[in-house]
């Protein structure tokens, strides 16, 4: 409510239209669908205007998308495609086609879902978890575009109903145990175990219970705890672009440490270096 006051208050404006509050508003108007139920609800509780609704004729919507297509020497358009030369907005073709897709099946283009190859649940999960990690917090709306998503909002909306729902589903997956990653997640009883197992000496070999790679789910869960920055310098790919992050051993593997939750530690691909397979405290 106070950002879309703020806004009105700068353009000097006393009803807002999605258009506007865009260019200005720090959140994406579907933000306020989710949450309002509609644009109009949300504009009347801010003490705002509401605008009578434009109900701009199909044909109209129709000639616009193919001029676009056109312009773009393009057979299929994705919305974030057409609204820099396009004149209406996503709400219009919803009104009046129901969704995006079938406004883009009426003017006789590809709707590029059909022949693109199907993403698995996996590259959803996969591209969520890049994009989580280089924003370093839960990614928007308006965040899933290129050139930080592989893959479109409008993808994941199709295939979980909602972006709510697809990060609902993400979340939900990162965090259900399976037989996959019990051993992943072991407490710090067995880390201190496995610490054990280790000859005086740390001459010896010790014979490992889990495979030394990591799998990018339980990178994920470690990158979250740590919050997604290095645990030595501090560094983020959220606040210093090129930074790259690392799930490194605190107990090295040649030494006998596991790959578990426990064990596992974020640091930038600087630190990891220069750390090597020393403990903490040697020289």
């Amino acid at each position: 409510m106070a950002d879309l006051k703020r806004v009105s208050a700068e353009l000097s404006k006393v009803s807002l239209s999605t258009e506007e509050y865009e260019k200005a508003g720090r959140l994406h108007p579907a933000t306020f669908v989710r949450r309002f139920g509609s644009w109009n609800k949300a504009v009347q509780l801010a003490g705002l205007q509401v605008r009578k609704r434009n109900n701009i004729p199909k044909q109209d919507c129709v000639a616009d998308l193919i001029d676009v297509a056109s312009r773009l020497n393009k057979d299929y358009l994705t919305f974030e495609e057409y609204k820099k030369l396009g004149k209406y907005s996503q709400q219009a073709f919803r009104r009046n086609f129901g969704s995006w897709a079938a406004a883009i099946i009426a003017a006789g283009l590809k709707d590029e879902s059909k022949y693109s190859p199907r993403r698995s649940i996996e590259e959803l999960y996969r591209n969520l978890e890049i994009v989580w990690e280089a924003l370093g917090r839960q990614p928007r709306y308006e965040d899933i575009r290129k050139p930080l998503s592989a893959i479109c909002v409008e993808t994941y909306c199709r295939r979980f109903g909602s972006w709510r729902k697809a990060l609902e589903s993400f979340v939900e997956y990162i965090n259900t145990d399976s037989a996959n990653s019990a051993n992943e997640c072991e407490s710090n009883g067995n880390l201190e175990i496995h610490k054990q197992l280790l000859p005086a000496a740390g001459l010896q070999r010790c014979e490992h219970k889990t495979q030394r790679s990591v799998s990018w789910r339980l990178r994920f869960l470690v990158m979250r705890r740590d919050g997604f920055k290095c645990h030595c310098c501090g560094a983020s790919p959220a606040t210093t672009p090129g930074v790259l992050l690392e799930v490194d051993h605190i107990l090295p593997w040649s030494k006998g440490g596991e790959t578990v939750f426990d064990n596992l530690q974020t640091l930038c691909k600087t630190c990891n270096g220069g750390k090597s397979n020393l403990l903490d405290g040697e020289v």
